[in-house]
C-alpha cells in the first residue's frame, strides 16, 4: 500500500524555499488542487517513488541512483545554465544542484500544476532547494515570465545552457517541450548578444572616460552658475537625476 513519509508540512516548507522569482508559482500551487491519480509508494533507497495516472515518474526501486546517473550526463564546467523538462519526483534536479553547488542556475520547466502541488506536499525538498538557484516555468507560451526570470542573467546565460531531458516526463509533457524549447533558445541567443555587446561598447565607454578625465577633474562645475537665472523659468536637459532640482513656485513670475 502506499505510504506517507514526510510530514504534511511538506508544502508549506517546499514552497518556503521557491524565493521571490518564482512568487507567482507559489501563489498558483497555493491556488491550485492537487492532482488525484498520484500515489506515492516506499523505495528500498528510503525514499518515495512517484506514479501518476499509472506511469511512473521515477524508478520503482533506486530513483536516487537514476537520478544520480541523468545528473552526471550535464557538463557543469561547461553550461551555467540547466533547462530541466519535468520536474517529476524531483530528484534529479536535486542531483543536479548538488552538482552545480550553487554556481549554476536550473531552470524548471513543469506545467502539470497539479502534479507538481501532489509531489511537494508529500516529498520534502527545502534542504536542497534552499540553497540552489532555482527557477520554475509552468506556461510553455508564456515568453514574457522566461524573459522576467532570465533579466539580468545575461553574463550567466553566456557561460553556455544545456537542456536536459527528463525521461519519465517525456510522453507527458513531450508537446509543450516541443514549443518551449525555440523560446528558450532565442532568449539565449538575444541574450548573448546584449553581453557581447555590452563588452564591446564597454571598450569605448572606458576610453571616453580616460579622454575625459582632465575636464571632469579640472574644468569647472555647476557651483559658478548658483542664482545665475534666480526667478526665471528653466528647462533642465540632461541624461538622468544628477541635478537636485527645487519645485516649481507657483507665483514666481
Amino acid at each position: 500500500m502506499p505510504q506517507t513519509v514526510t510530514p504534511p508540512s511538506a508544502l508549506a516548507a517546499n514552497l518556503g524555499c521557491l524565493g521571490e522569482r518564482n512568487a507567482e508559482l507559489t501563489r498558483k500551487l497555493g491556488a491550485v488542487e492537487p492532482r488525484h491519480d498520484v500515489t506515492f509508494v516506499e523505495t528500498p533507497q528510503e525514499v518515495l517513488s512517484v506514479v501518476a495516472a499509472g506511469m511512473p515518474l521515477c524508478s520503482r526501486h533506486r530513483p536516487l541512483d537514476e537520478a544520480t546517473r541523468l545528473a552526471e550526463s550535464v557538463d557543469v564546467v561547461e553550461h551555467a545554465i540547466a533547462v530541466v523538462l519535468g520536474f517529476g519526483a524531483g530528484y534529479h534536479v536535486r542531483a543536479l544542484a548538488k552538482r552545480f553547488d550553487g554556481s549554476g542556475v536550473i531552470i524548471v520547466f513543469e506545467p502539470d500544476l497539479g502534479l507538481l502541488r501532489a509531489v511537494l506536499e508529500r516529498i520534502d525538498h527545502s534542504a536542497w532547494m534552499k540553497a540552489a538557484q532555482l527557477l520554475f516555468v509552468t506556461d510553455a507560451d508564456d515568453r514574457g515570465a522566461l524573459a522576467r526570470k532570465l533579466e539580468g542573467a545575461e553574463s550567466i546565460i553566456a557561460q553556455g545552457v544545456v537542456f536536459v531531458e527528463h525521461p519519465s516526463s517525456r510522453r507527458r509533457i513531450g508537446e509543450q517541450c516541443r514549443r518551449f524549447m525555440p523560446i528558450v533558445t532565442e532568449l539565449v541567443n538575444a541574450s548573448k548578444i546584449t553581453f557581447m555587446t555590452t563588452l564591446l561598447r564597454a571598450v569605448d565607454t572606458v576610453r571616453n572616460l580616460l579622454l575625459n578625465l582632465g575636464h571632469y577633474a579640472g574644468g569647472p562645475g555647476l557651483t559658478d552658475l548658483e542664482h545665475a537665472a534666480t526667478g526665471r523659468l528653466g528647462i533642465v536637459v540632461s541624461a538622468g537625476p544628477g541635478l537636485n532640482c527645487a519645485p516649481i513656485r507657483r507665483d514666481s513670475p
